[in-house]
């Protein structure tokens, strides 16, 4: 099979799809496009967790409070009060920032000394006492998500298979070769021969050939098929003589070609994606290109021929039909034989020479070839004293009488030499 080659464009995908964009759901679907979309930030920030290092300092104080006993007219604690904020502190600042803080130092700033000595009954006293207590500790600020999330992507459509068929360019079909019959003879001894020829070959502008069909036919003689040229012989002449040879090509061909996708993406709804994959001829669209063409078969072969005079003969040696694209011209194939004779006449009783020239030509280029026989000479007349030695016995009716030749030199002109007796 023969495949020409074109330039044409070819998809290497095919889809139908569209951008959609800001979409509430993950999942798109209008009816005709539908898939899955990627989720995005639409709008707003996002500030991450954020900490730092906060310290904070706390004054504070207490009282304790003392009375005279009247029993020992010696001090004792009645109660006390303090500011004292404990070992945390919870932080908070106007930056957002807040958490515990840890006690880490705590110094004395004041005390008033602890009352000593006797005392009276009804007298008090207050001990007040002043300190800065010292916290520190990591704070944190929780992140800050204004985010508005969409939804955005791609949504396909489903597509139908896009392989198909599709033209090329090209003709009706074209061949060149040629149908031929034509005798041929290989050597002086051996016997004339047809030599039958169909070498057709494909000149059409085509995608894609096959099939090649050679075929000669006669009826009762040949009938030769084959996917290859025909270039045989017969061997007996005669058997085609007067006969019809048909010679046919044929073969099939396409002008078109066809693309083949695969499938390579699906959704719930079908297939959305295509990707060529190869092209091949469409046989589909096969069409048959056929050349035939009738030969008649119209030698003499084995028929005797006379050439007389200054004159020629023309016989038919073979046919041809050329094949050229769409036509077919037809010729015929000759060879002509000429005698070349000169006017002999006798001007004395003396014996003169003979030399005829029989002049051959071939339109196949064929070499004259010459039996092994007699060859004859008829005059019109000769001496009355040797008419009764050169009496025509020969079978021959072109003269009384007959005189033996001989063959003195050969191409392709024959030279037949012999003496003529007497007048002519």
């Amino acid at each position: 099979m023969l495949i020409s080659t074109y330039a044409s464009s070819v998809s290497a995908a095919v889809e139908n799809k569209k951008w959609v964009e800001a979409h509430t759901s993950p999942y798109y679907d209008d009816g005709t496009y539908s898939g899955w979309l990627s989720e995005y930030v639409y709008s707003g920030t996002y500030i991450p967790p954020q900490s730092k290092m906060a310290y904070h300092t706390e004054p504070g104080e207490s009282h304790t409070y003392y009375i005279c006993d009247e029993a020992t007219w010696g001090w004792k604690i009645t109660w006390g009060w303090t500011t004292d904020k404990g070992q945390t502190w919870s932080y908070s600042d106007a930056e957002g920032y807040s958490g515990t803080l840890y006690r880490y130092l705590t110094t004395k700033d004041y005390e008033d000394h602890y009352p000593t000595g006797s005392c009276k009954p009804g007298e008090d006293f207050d001990q007040e006492r002043k300190f800065t207590a010292y916290f520190s500790g990591v704070v944190t600020k929780p992140a800050v998500d204004t985010r508005v999330y969409r939804y955005h992507g791609y949504a396909y459509a489903v597509v139908s298979d896009p392989s198909g068929s599709h033209y090329a360019g090209g003709n009706s079909g074209g061949v060149n070769g040629e149908f031929t019959w034509k005798m041929e003879k290989t050597s002086d001894t051996g016997d004339s021969q047809i030599r039958l020829i169909n070498n057709a070959w494909i000149t059409g502008n085509h995608y894609a050939t096959r099939n090649p069909q050679y075929a000669i036919q006669s009826s009762g003689v040949v009938s030769q098929t084959s996917s290859q040229p025909i270039n045989m012989v017969v061997t007996k002449p005669n058997d085609l003589k007067g006969k019809n040879i048909t010679f046919t090509f044929s073969y099939e061909y396409t002008n078109y070609y066809k693309d083949i996708y695969t499938c390579t993406n699906y959704n719930n709804k079908g297939c959305i994606a295509w990707e060529f994959s190869y092209r091949t001829p469409d046989w589909s669209k096969v069409q048959t290109a056929i050349r035939t063409q009738t030969l008649k078969v119209d030698h003499k072969y084995g028929e005797m021929v006379s050439v007389a005079g200054d004159t020629s003969q023309s016989l038919v040696v073979g046919r041809t039909a050329k094949l050229n694209g769409t036509t077919i011209s037809t010729d015929v194939f000759e060879e002509t034989f000429k005698i070349d004779s000169s006017d002999t006449t006798l001007q004395s009783q003396n014996w003169i020479p003979i030399n005829e020239e029989i002049k051959y030509s071939s339109d196949l280029n064929n070499k004259l070839y010459v039996r092994d026989g007699e060859k004859w000479y008829f005059p019109d007349d000769i001496d009355d004293n040797l008419k009764a030695k050169y009496e025509n016995k020969t079978g021959f009716d072109y003269s009384d009488y007959a005189i033996k030749l001989r063959v003195g030199k050969q191409t392709n002109t024959l030279h037949l030499l012999s003496l003529l007796p007497g007048k002519r």
